[in-house]
């Protein structure tokens, strides 16, 4: 009886193996093309799998700061030239970012340049924002604005670089200082900025010869009752209108702003 329940057991267990061939076993698949059937897809081990890299978020959705390293990201212009600008930090050891190592590639793919960006004093990169692109010049293709350094106050330092058509690579076009960049409905740029509660000054810019210009500035000192005069500065940014200081006031003073931002 023992050798007939051993002989039983052995021929159970074929008849198991052999339905598991039949039906797949365990091994869960998905259907391919033509109604093929492919193993189920296996998560990627780490940043890598197979030599493929991990798709880089959007610049300006990076959102860093404190002791965070930030994370490379992209930007990609829409303007004529199609290019694509690759943010990647080098930091120090102390986790402060040192410096930026900008590559530019065409629509072929193929790198047109690098950039390595970092202060000018040789200091780390103080502002958490992230490279972004804006149309400055009004001539249908992108800048690239670097923020660089971050005051206490909240002014932003920032690097411009412009290419043009008849300049394709980048190159550096001077650095303005405020809360943000924007534009004048005649089209100049203005920058703002405050050195304390009171007192805010907006600076006029425009591109000559592929580099920022000042044009003329003015000062907006507000009042407790929720006031504000405005004179024209006469200890900052002179620039290169030529006007009086009454003309800069009448000309500057109810200047309407408009945000910058990429080519469309």
């Amino acid at each position: 009886m023992g050798r007939i329940r051993y002989i039983a057991v052995i021929l159970a267990l074929a008849v198991l193996a052999a339905c598991g061939r039949e039906s797949g076993g365990s091994h869960s698949t998905t259907a391919g093309p033509a109604g093929e059937t492919a193993p189920a897809a296996v998560a990627a081990p780490g940043p890598m799998a197979q030599g493929v890299p991990m798709v880089m978020p959007r610049c300006d959705g990076v959102r860093s700061g404190g002791a965070d390293v930030p994370p490379d990201c992209t930007l990609v212009s829409r303007d004529r030239a199609g290019l694509t600008f690759v943010v990647r930090h080098t930091v120090d050891g102390n986790g402060r970012v040192e410096s930026l190592r900008i590559e530019i590639t065409g629509t072929d793919g193929k790198v047109r340049q690098n950039l390595d960006v970092r202060p000018g004093d040789g200091t780390s990169i103080t502002s958490s924002a992230e490279p972004a692109l804006l149309d400055l010049a009004g001539d249908g293709r992108d800048q690239l604005v670097v923020p660089l350094g971050l005051a206490i106050v909240g002014n932003v330092t920032y690097a411009v670089y412009r290419a043009t058509d008849a300049a394709p690579e980048f190159a550096w076009a001077g650095e303005v200082v405020g809360f943000g960049i924007d534009r004048t409905a005649d089209g100049l740029i203005a920058t703002t900025s405050k050195s304390g509660p009171a007192d805010k000054y907006t600076d006029f810019w425009h591109f000559a010869d592929d580099r920022l210009r000042p044009v003329a500035g003015i000062v907006r000192t507000y009042t407790a009752d929720g006031g504000s005069t405005c004179r024209a500065d006469t200890e900052g940014v002179r620039g290169d209108s030529g006007l009086s200081d009454q003309e800069v006031e009448h000309r500057f003073c109810s200047a309407t702003l408009v945000a910058t931002g990429p080519v469309r």
